[in-house]
């Protein structure tokens, strides 16, 4: 009987990918109102941050997409990028808004399936 080990061994190394990078990242604050049931009712103002971030990778790396993640608990998913890439100069560009303070992104090839 095989170890769990030699079953799921990979056979080969796999070949690293394009190189991600963060081209720009900015915050900014939206105010967001919110209405009390206290009677007379009340109005809050608060500032909720949005976070702007531009992400690049070579354009000849045609066969992979943008994913993201907002937490790294191991119940968190993978999710593919939306956002439409733009070519500037030799790279693709995503740019992406977010209200999470934390978020974590990967370059993924077509051919690999999760």
């Amino acid at each position: 009987m095989f170890s769990p080990q030699q079953i799921y061994a990979p056979a080969y190394r796999a070949p690293a990918g394009p190189r991600l990078q963060i081209i720009s990242t900015s915050v900014s604050f939206v105010p967001v109102v919110t209405q009390t049931s206290t009677n007379p009712p009340a109005f809050i103002t608060n500032q909720i941050p949005v976070v702007t971030s531009a992400l690049g990778w070579p354009s000849r790396a045609t066969n992979h997409f943008l994913e993201y993640i907002d937490g790294l608990s191991p119940a968190s998913v993978w999710r593919r990028m939306t956002d439409p890439r733009t070519l500037v100069g030799n790279e693709l560009v995503v740019t992406n808004q977010s209200m999470r303070t934390a978020r974590f992104y990967r370059l993924r090839a077509n051919w690999l399936r999760s």
